[in-house]
């Protein structure tokens, strides 16, 4: 079995992980096993490409609950690899010792590495991962001990669910909406960025609200009858953007996160510098982190 290490909040690590397992080899899929500790897992669920397993509450309370979850985790199924997303050692460092046998490949999305070291504590006798596909760009630190420690793939290409054939835009009148599954405070701000902007490009009507507890799954193609989408500049609307290329408008608001630079990544994009979409989406990046996966289990 292989598992797929996804923790983090909202949807953003769940979407970019069921778009990269659903183009991952048939052969390979039935072996997969994805761990999420998302509040928001539910909506995602049972759109799925694999069995996904969620951190119970209880092992997130207490010191040395979550040590035993994972050491029960591993126990119950197996696992002969793991993928893991965004943080090399784990959201807060529990991978660094954890079943240091097993290969493992890093999904790179940007990382704050000085708050995320400051968070995780020392690396010195930590497992790192053997191959880290970077699909952003990383600070200069992060990079250069990611390839004294492993080999590094660069693969800058959008991770989406959102599809290019799937963006009509409105049937009739131009309409806007915001799509956000942050704090409420945050929410407020793009609400009111929203209506600016439908002052702006004289669009009728109250902007629509999208959030998690809609019950609607990936937002990125509930969305698309809108001409407007306000939202965060979070690594999955950047990716949506980048892939809908201009067919409908988005207007992307950038958030303070502790181990993610948004502000960053917004101005990568619009200078032409975060990824290259006309030569490559997430099925080109599944290619590579699934090849070098199977080299792994051979």
């Amino acid at each position: 079995m292989i598992l797929y290490y996804a923790l983090g909040g909202g949807l953003g690590h769940i979407s970019r992980s069921f778009a990269l397992i659903a183009h991952a080899p048939k052969p390979l899929q039935p072996r997969i096993r994805l761990l999420v500790s998302s509040k928001s897992a539910y909506v995602a669920r049972p759109h799925s490409p694999c069995p996904v397993d969620e951190v119970p509450r209880w092992a997130m309370t207490g010191k040395g609950r979550y040590p035993q979850f994972l050491a029960d985790h591993f126990r119950q199924h197996g696992f002969s690899c793991i993928v893991i997303d965004t943080f090399p050692f784990g959201l807060l460092g529990e991978l660094k010792h954890v079943a240091p046998e097993l290969p493992r490949v890093l999904v790179g999305r940007y990382l704050r590495w000085g708050a995320y070291i400051g968070r995780c504590g020392e690396t010195d006798d930590a497992v790192w991962p053997q191959v880290a596909v970077m699909i952003e760009q990383q600070e200069d630190e992060y990079l250069e001990q990611m390839e004294r420690n492993g080999r590094v793939i660069n693969a800058p290409w959008p991770i989406s669910l959102a599809r290019l054939a799937d963006a009509e835009g409105p049937a009739g009148k131009p309409a806007c909406c915001v799509v956000h599954s942050g704090t409420p405070s945050e929410t407020r701000r793009l609400m009111s960025a929203a209506r600016n902007i439908m002052s702006g490009h004289r669009i009728a009507g109250p902007p629509e609200l999208f959030t998690p507890e809609k019950g609607l799954f990936p937002l990125e193609r509930h969305v698309l009858r809108f001409s407007d989408i306000v939202t965060g500049a979070g690594y999955g609307s950047c990716a949506a953007a980048a892939v809908l290329n201009g067919r409908i408008r988005y207007h992307l608001h950038p958030f303070r996160r502790r181990f993610d630079d948004q502000t960053l990544r917004l101005r990568r994009l619009q200078e032409g510098r975060w990824g290259n979409y006309l030569s490559g989406d997430a099925s080109t990046v599944a290619e590579i982190l699934w090849n070098n996966v199977t080299a792994f289990l051979k």
